[in-house]
Protein backbone atom coordinates (compact mmCIF):
# COMPACT_ATOMS: atom_id res chain seq x y z
CA UNK A 1 0.00 0.00 0.00
CA UNK A 2 2.91 2.01 0.91
CA UNK A 3 4.27 1.90 -2.82
CA UNK A 4 1.00 2.95 -4.28
CA UNK A 5 0.63 5.62 -2.31
CA UNK A 6 4.10 7.04 -2.90
CA UNK A 7 3.54 6.58 -6.96
CA UNK A 8 0.79 9.57 -6.19
CA UNK A 9 -2.40 7.32 -6.72
CA UNK A 10 -5.48 9.19 -5.36
CA UNK A 11 -7.69 7.05 -3.55
CA UNK A 12 -10.76 7.58 -1.86
CA UNK A 13 -11.26 3.97 -0.34
CA UNK A 14 -9.86 0.81 0.20
CA UNK A 15 -11.60 -3.37 0.35
CA UNK A 16 -9.46 -5.57 1.82
CA UNK A 17 -10.73 -9.16 1.85
CA UNK A 18 -9.35 -9.48 5.49
CA UNK A 19 -8.68 -7.50 8.24
CA UNK A 20 -4.94 -7.47 8.62
CA UNK A 21 -4.04 -6.05 5.76
CA UNK A 22 -6.29 -3.65 5.81
CA UNK A 23 -4.80 -2.44 8.82
CA UNK A 24 -1.60 -1.66 7.17
CA UNK A 25 -3.20 0.16 4.85
CA UNK A 26 -4.29 2.19 7.79
CA UNK A 27 -0.49 2.31 9.05
CA UNK A 28 0.47 3.73 5.40
CA UNK A 29 -1.99 6.08 5.50
CA UNK A 30 -1.13 7.83 8.43
CA UNK A 31 2.43 7.40 8.32
CA UNK A 32 1.93 9.79 5.26
CA UNK A 33 -0.28 12.24 6.61
CA UNK A 34 -4.13 10.67 5.59
CA UNK A 35 -6.52 10.18 7.93
CA UNK A 36 -8.52 7.19 7.42
CA UNK A 37 -12.00 7.91 7.36
CA UNK A 38 -11.70 11.18 6.29
CA UNK A 39 -9.02 11.33 3.67
CA UNK A 40 -9.41 7.93 2.51
CA UNK A 41 -12.11 5.23 3.71
CA UNK A 42 -10.91 1.83 5.16
CA UNK A 43 -12.44 -1.71 5.27
CA UNK A 44 -11.80 -4.91 6.31
CA UNK A 45 -13.36 -8.08 6.20
CA UNK A 46 -13.79 -10.68 9.18
CA UNK A 47 -14.90 -8.38 11.86
CA UNK A 48 -12.03 -9.72 14.56
CA UNK A 49 -11.22 -7.67 17.74
CA UNK A 50 -8.29 -5.98 16.11
CA UNK A 51 -10.68 -4.52 13.87
CA UNK A 52 -13.14 -3.30 16.71
CA UNK A 53 -9.98 -1.85 19.25
CA UNK A 54 -8.08 -0.45 15.26
CA UNK A 55 -11.85 1.32 14.65
CA UNK A 56 -11.29 -0.48 11.10
CA UNK A 57 -15.04 -0.74 9.95
CA UNK A 58 -15.75 -4.09 8.86
CA UNK A 59 -17.71 -6.74 7.14
CA UNK A 60 -18.68 -9.47 9.81
CA UNK A 61 -19.40 -12.84 7.14
CA UNK A 62 -20.72 -15.19 9.64
CA UNK A 63 -17.75 -17.33 9.59
CA UNK A 64 -19.64 -20.25 11.80
CA UNK A 65 -22.95 -19.99 9.46
CA UNK A 66 -20.74 -20.06 6.36
CA UNK A 67 -19.08 -23.31 7.61
CA UNK A 68 -22.76 -25.09 8.52
CA UNK A 69 -23.85 -24.22 4.75
CA UNK A 70 -20.56 -25.34 3.47
CA UNK A 71 -20.81 -28.39 5.39
CA UNK A 72 -24.45 -29.22 4.28
CA UNK A 73 -23.31 -28.42 1.28
CA UNK A 74 -20.51 -31.26 0.98
CA UNK A 75 -22.37 -33.79 2.53
CA UNK A 76 -25.68 -33.42 0.46
CA UNK A 77 -23.22 -33.67 -2.76
CA UNK A 78 -21.06 -36.61 -1.14
CA UNK A 79 -24.85 -38.57 -0.68
CA UNK A 80 -25.43 -38.12 -4.30
CA UNK A 81 -27.95 -35.20 -4.04
CA UNK A 82 -27.62 -32.08 -5.75
CA UNK A 83 -26.50 -28.67 -3.36
CA UNK A 84 -28.87 -25.31 -3.56
CA UNK A 85 -27.59 -21.78 -3.44
CA UNK A 86 -27.68 -20.50 0.11
CA UNK A 87 -27.19 -16.51 0.77
CA UNK A 88 -25.28 -16.21 4.47
CA UNK A 89 -26.43 -13.19 5.75
CA UNK A 90 -23.78 -10.62 6.71
CA UNK A 91 -23.40 -7.06 8.30
CA UNK A 92 -20.92 -4.10 8.05
CA UNK A 93 -20.01 -3.10 11.27
CA UNK A 94 -19.43 0.68 10.66
CA UNK A 95 -16.59 2.47 12.59
CA UNK A 96 -14.39 4.99 12.39
CA UNK A 97 -12.60 4.27 8.91
CA UNK A 98 -15.83 4.63 6.79
CA UNK A 99 -17.24 7.92 8.76
CA UNK A 100 -18.33 10.69 6.20
CA UNK A 101 -16.10 12.95 5.42
CA UNK A 102 -17.99 15.98 5.65
CA UNK A 103 -18.34 15.89 9.87
CA UNK A 104 -17.08 18.83 11.92
CA UNK A 105 -13.94 20.25 12.25
CA UNK A 106 -13.89 19.82 15.91
CA UNK A 107 -14.78 16.40 15.41
CA UNK A 108 -11.62 15.28 13.17
CA UNK A 109 -9.58 17.80 14.97
CA UNK A 110 -9.71 15.28 18.25
CA UNK A 111 -9.36 12.54 15.84
CA UNK A 112 -5.77 13.96 14.88
CA UNK A 113 -4.96 14.21 18.46
CA UNK A 114 -5.80 11.19 19.29
CA UNK A 115 -4.27 9.21 16.54
CA UNK A 116 -0.92 11.14 16.95
CA UNK A 117 -0.81 10.40 20.94
CA UNK A 118 -1.47 6.96 20.06
CA UNK A 119 1.03 7.16 16.86
CA UNK A 120 3.82 8.44 19.17
CA UNK A 121 3.04 5.75 21.78
CA UNK A 122 3.61 3.39 19.10
CA UNK A 123 6.75 4.38 18.20
CA UNK A 124 8.57 4.56 21.86
CA UNK A 125 7.84 1.02 22.47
Amino acid sequence: MGSVLDDGFELDGIVSQVDRPALGALHALRKRGLLPGRDVRVIGMDNTFVSEISHLSSIERNATELAREGAHALLTQLNGHKAHDVIVPHSIVRRGTTLVRDLDAAYWAGVDRVLRSDSQEGDQS
